[in-house]
């Protein structure tokens, strides 16, 4: 187990050896996710840039310009725990 503490910009430092087994890097996407126990779950989002570019949540969630069409609050949930159960 690895302690590490919030600065005071808001900013978790997450551990070198935690970066390395995961193979974060400074342009790994993390979803941050909290359950009812006030638990924090990161997961880590390994793809090519090209799966980006189609992934619907992705786009959503960062260049929402790129959508066809507006997306409803229920269909962004919906997309994220359809993610978040593979």
């Amino acid at each position: 187990m690895v302690v590490t503490k919030v600065d005071k910009k808001g900013r978790l430092v997450i551990p070198k050896e935690i970066r390395d087994k995961l193979k974060i890097d400074e342009s790994t996407p993390l979803i941050f996710e909290i359950d009812n126990q006030n638990t924090i779950k990161i997961r880590v989002i390994h793809r090519d840039e090209q799966d980006y570019t189609s992934d619907p949540l992705w786009i959503a969630i960062h260049n929402p310009v790129l959508l066809p069409r507006q997306i409803s609050s229920r269909e962004l949930d919906e997309m994220e725990d359809e993610q978040w159960s593979n």
